[in-house]
């Protein structure tokens, strides 16, 4: 008993000391006392209590759970939330949820070598009252056993005869105590037995729950990595789908950038055999009015002469004859001025036809640009 109290009594602070310590801390999700909703709380395990704060910068909790009062922490509870576990005590139930299967295994066995750590610091702190309790009752026992081995049967009878009600009550009191001292271990010893009965109950319940969660941990770690390499497969087929449509629509913009590269040169040379019609055209129109221009000239030049060797002739002839030169150099300016009115008109013509051929081809010119701005216009919209 010397030997095995020092070592209980330094497994015991070792314990409270573990208790005292920071065991774990993180963000877990709880639904509220009155309110089903879940929301973000950072826990702290430590000191045999898990406290729960709005954040991971508050320094005053928003409540606290005393593990000492919990009778057990149950994996899923009755909740179907994913990664969940119940917190039980005798106030109230918590429910918790971690954000994987990994954590929530995590706090579960966390919490519960706290509880385990609690119940062995109980039962060792009971063991010792119990031990410290059976020493004292047994040193009033051996007192008054030596009070009575004193006191002899004549010093008894003396004592007695002079002090009556002292020496009738002294025995009896001596013998209650003893009695309530027995009957107080008994009951010690009973709650101990009880404690310890309940705890060897709870030990194979708590094995169970342990190889249950861990076959539950492990099947949902299971799942949890069919899960991932379902989404890994996901991710890379949607990845390579992705660049097969990235690689057909880089295809499909170089083919629309070759065609529109190709049909702008076909625009080019069009219109550059366009402009080079106009300009044959332009150079063939001014060859024309030059060579009429030419020929008129030609004909005036002509017209001169001729007028000339008659102006001549008709001087020579006789007064009788100027009459009648007169007379047909009258008719002679008359057709003259018909002549020029004539030549004056095809020329005033002459000018309306190469004033309509140049606005027709500057029209047609201007219909073939918007015809062309126009297709651009609509190249760009469908390139967008």
């Amino acid at each position: 008993g010397t030997v095995r109290e020092p070592l209980q009594r330094t497994r015991t602070l070792t314990l409270a000391s573990q208790l005292s310590s920071e065991v774990k801390k993180g963000w877990l999700k709880k639904t509220g006392g009155n309110n089903s909703a879940w929301k973000d709380r950072w826990f702290v395990l430590a000191e045999g209590k898990l406290s729960y704060f709005k954040d991971d910068r508050t320094s005053k909790p928003q409540g606290i759970i005393d593990l000492g009062q919990v009778s057990e922490v149950k994996d899923g509870g009755e909740s179907k939330k994913l990664f969940c576990f119940e917190i039980v005590s005798p106030e109230r139930r918590y429910n918790c949820a971690a954000d994987s299967a990994a954590s929530s295994n995590e706090w579960i066995a966390s919490i519960r070598r706290v509880l385990d750590s609690l119940s062995t610091v109980k039962t060792e702190e009971l063991r010792r009252q119990t031990a410290s309790f059976q020493k004292k009752i047994e040193r009033q026992g051996r007192s008054v056993e030596q009070e009575a081995r004193e006191a002899g049967p004549s010093e008894g009878i003396t004592h007695l005869s002079t002090k009556e009600e002292d020496h009738a009550t002294a025995p009896t009191k001596n013998v209650q105590e003893k009695t309530q001292a027995e009957e107080l271990q008994k009951k010690e010893e009973d709650t101990t037995k009880l404690e310890l009965d309940k705890l060897d109950e709870r030990r194979p319940t708590e094995d169970k729950e342990r190889e249950d969660l861990k076959n539950e941990r492990e099947q949902q770690m299971k799942l949890q990595e069919d899960n991932e390499r379902l989404l890994e497969e996901k991710k890379k087929e949607e990845k390579e789908r992705k660049q097969e449509n990235e690689k057909n629509r880089i295809e499909e913009e170089e083919k629309l950038r070759e065609k529109k590269i190709q049909e702008e040169r076909e625009k080019e040379q069009k219109q550059k055999e366009e402009e080079e019609r106009v300009e044959r055209e332009k150079e063939a129109k001014e060859r024309k009015e030059n060579e009429e221009r030419k020929k008129q000239d030609e004909a005036e030049q002509l017209q001169e002469k001729r007028a000339s060797e008659e102006e001549e002739e008709k001087k020579r002839k006789s007064k009788v004859e100027q009459e009648q030169r007169r007379s047909e150099e009258m008719e002679k300016n008359e057709r003259k001025k018909k002549e020029e009115e004539e030549e004056q008109k095809q020329k005033e013509e002459a000018e309306k036809r190469r004033r309509n051929a140049e606005e027709e081809a500057e029209r047609k010119r201007r219909e073939e640009e918007d015809e062309r701005e126009k297709k651009e216009q609509e190249e760009r919209r469908r390139i967008m």
